[in-house]
Protein backbone atom coordinates (compact mmCIF):
# COMPACT_ATOMS: atom_id res chain seq x y z
CA UNK A 1 0.00 0.00 0.00
CA UNK A 2 1.38 3.33 -0.79
CA UNK A 3 0.26 6.56 1.22
CA UNK A 4 -0.38 10.04 -0.51
CA UNK A 5 -0.44 13.29 0.70
CA UNK A 6 -2.33 15.71 -0.60
CA UNK A 7 -2.50 19.72 -0.57
CA UNK A 8 -5.32 21.15 -1.76
CA UNK A 9 -8.91 22.22 -1.31
CA UNK A 10 -11.79 20.69 0.75
CA UNK A 11 -13.92 18.07 -0.91
CA UNK A 12 -17.33 16.55 0.57
CA UNK A 13 -16.17 13.00 -1.11
CA UNK A 14 -19.71 11.64 -0.90
CA UNK A 15 -19.69 10.86 -4.74
CA UNK A 16 -20.39 6.83 -5.05
CA UNK A 17 -16.80 6.70 -6.52
CA UNK A 18 -14.85 7.46 -3.40
CA UNK A 19 -17.17 4.54 -1.58
CA UNK A 20 -14.33 1.79 0.06
CA UNK A 21 -11.28 3.84 -0.83
CA UNK A 22 -8.73 4.74 2.09
CA UNK A 23 -8.73 8.19 2.60
CA UNK A 24 -8.36 11.17 5.55
CA UNK A 25 -8.95 14.40 6.39
CA UNK A 26 -6.70 16.69 8.48
CA UNK A 27 -7.18 19.64 9.40
CA UNK A 28 -10.68 21.87 9.46
CA UNK A 29 -13.23 21.35 6.86
CA UNK A 30 -14.34 23.77 4.94
CA UNK A 31 -18.62 24.83 5.63
CA UNK A 32 -20.79 23.25 3.05
CA UNK A 33 -21.89 26.83 2.05
CA UNK A 34 -18.20 27.45 1.49
CA UNK A 35 -17.66 25.19 -1.69
CA UNK A 36 -18.36 25.05 -4.50
CA UNK A 37 -22.04 23.11 -5.06
CA UNK A 38 -22.08 21.45 -8.90
CA UNK A 39 -19.08 19.13 -9.31
CA UNK A 40 -15.90 17.94 -7.91
CA UNK A 41 -13.68 19.62 -6.04
CA UNK A 42 -10.11 20.32 -7.17
CA UNK A 43 -9.30 18.33 -4.55
CA UNK A 44 -11.65 15.20 -5.50
CA UNK A 45 -10.48 15.64 -9.24
CA UNK A 46 -6.69 14.73 -8.16
CA UNK A 47 -7.84 12.35 -5.33
CA UNK A 48 -9.97 10.36 -8.68
CA UNK A 49 -7.05 10.47 -10.79
CA UNK A 50 -4.69 9.07 -7.46
CA UNK A 51 -6.78 6.24 -7.09
CA UNK A 52 -7.55 5.49 -11.14
CA UNK A 53 -3.62 5.02 -11.26
CA UNK A 54 -3.73 3.00 -7.56
CA UNK A 55 -6.79 2.23 -6.18
CA UNK A 56 -5.10 1.13 -3.09
CA UNK A 57 -3.61 3.76 -2.12
CA UNK A 58 -4.32 5.59 0.79
CA UNK A 59 -4.55 9.72 0.83
CA UNK A 60 -4.58 12.15 3.38
CA UNK A 61 -6.18 15.10 2.29
CA UNK A 62 -4.32 18.43 4.16
CA UNK A 63 -7.01 20.98 2.84
CA UNK A 64 -5.16 24.55 2.95
CA UNK A 65 -7.64 27.20 2.56
CA UNK A 66 -9.17 28.43 5.60
CA UNK A 67 -12.98 29.41 6.37
CA UNK A 68 -12.18 32.89 4.49
CA UNK A 69 -11.26 30.96 1.78
CA UNK A 70 -7.55 32.01 1.81
CA UNK A 71 -4.39 29.63 1.68
CA UNK A 72 -3.02 29.06 5.07
CA UNK A 73 -0.06 27.26 3.93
Amino acid sequence: MIRIGVLDTDGAFTDSYFVGKKWNRHGQRIEEGNRKKAGFSHAEYVCSHIYKENPDAEILLLPILGPNMKCTV
